[in-house]
């Protein structure tokens, strides 16, 4: 499977590189891919306009989102160490600093453009970042300078980073505010997904079952960070929903496995997802309770003060 999603990824960098290639679109390609990511700080500094507290506190979320974004990315570039696209049409010099997977002018601008579209006042400016953020990734393939899966590895992670960012510091007084990494989160696990369908995962130090550890850890931290956004009481046939989306969503990216020659469906990772789940929800549910206790029954609480959920 990783050869056929290398073949996929190789011929939709073919197609845009040279099959769309235009004489005519090669100077506003290189004006976009180098102008492009210079209007990524703009946007993030843009709502300090309205100079209002949460104006304020919106656009240092977006510039936070987006110094996190491109760091993030550099450190998974060095550690993926993805060669950049070869034999390929250059019209700009490929970056000789930096290697290819993810994209990180795509993961600055989708932080910068997920802090904006989760801001009431600013969907419309984040609908801007959003576009801009796909003419870079189009740029950026067009150019020969990254391979498509490079773009939407930079698009997770920087969506990921940017809902944590909004979450954390544009929402002051919002309750449990912690419970929004669940977003990076999930972009760091969704991007280690595609780095094993692409082959891009390095060699692992040689400790027993640090796979398995991996699987415990990585499925467990999602298990506790969503539990926060559920009632407590709630349940989907008996099971609380912040176990039973985790484990449907592992086993069937194990089932999808078994169509790969490169990768094995292994009950092992499953179970080790299931007592990582297992045991998060065991711990979220007793440090929740710990904060109840210490503020107070629920139902003296008002709603403002009562712990988040997505439905009672």
């Amino acid at each position: 499977m990783a050869f056929r999603v290398f073949f996929m990824d190789r011929a939709l960098l073919d197609f845009f590189n040279r099959s769309l290639a235009r004489s005519w679109l090669d100077g506003p390609m290189v004006v976009l891919t180098v102008f492009g990511l210079l209007l990524v700080p703009v946007i993030a500094w843009w709502p300090r306009r309205r100079r209002t507290a949460d104006a304020r506190a919106l656009s240092n979320a977006a510039l936070l989102a987006m110094l996190i974004g491109v760091v993030a990315a550099v450190v998974v570039q060095l550690f993926v160490d993805r060669a950049r696209p070869a034999d390929v049409r250059l019209v700009l010099a490929q970056p000789a600093l930096f290697p290819s997977f993810p994209s990180g002018h795509v993961a600055a601008a989708m932080a910068v453009a997920l802090v904006l579209l989760l801001g009431r006042a600013t969907r419309r400016l984040g609908v801007a970042a959003s576009l801009l953020a796909g003419l870079l990734g189009l740029s950026r393939v067009y150019l020969g300078h990254h391979f498509p899966s490079d773009v939407l590895g930079g698009a997770m992670l920087g969506a990921g980073i940017g809902a944590s960012c909004h979450g954390l510091f544009a929402r002051a007084g919002e309750p449990a505010r912690w419970r929004w990494l669940l977003f990076g989160h999930l972009a760091a696990m969704a991007v280690v997904t595609q780095m094993a369908y692409l082959g891009l995962v390095p060699s692992l130090p040689s400790i027993v079952y640090i796979d398995k550890i991996g699987h415990l850890l990585f499925f467990g931290i999602a298990t506790f960070l969503l539990d926060p956004w559920f009632a407590p009481q709630r349940r989907w046939l008996y099971v609380p929903p912040a176990i039973a989306l985790p484990f449907c969503a592992g086993f069937v990216e194990e089932m999808l496995q078994m169509l790969s020659p490169y990768r094995t469906c292994d009950v092992l990772d499953l179970t080790a997802d299931l007592v990582g789940m297992l045991a998060f929800f065991a711990l979220s549910r007793l440090l929740r309770a710990r904060l109840w206790r210490g503020s107070g029954s629920q139902s003296d609480q008002s709603p403002a003060q009562q712990p988040p959920s997505i439905a009672a």
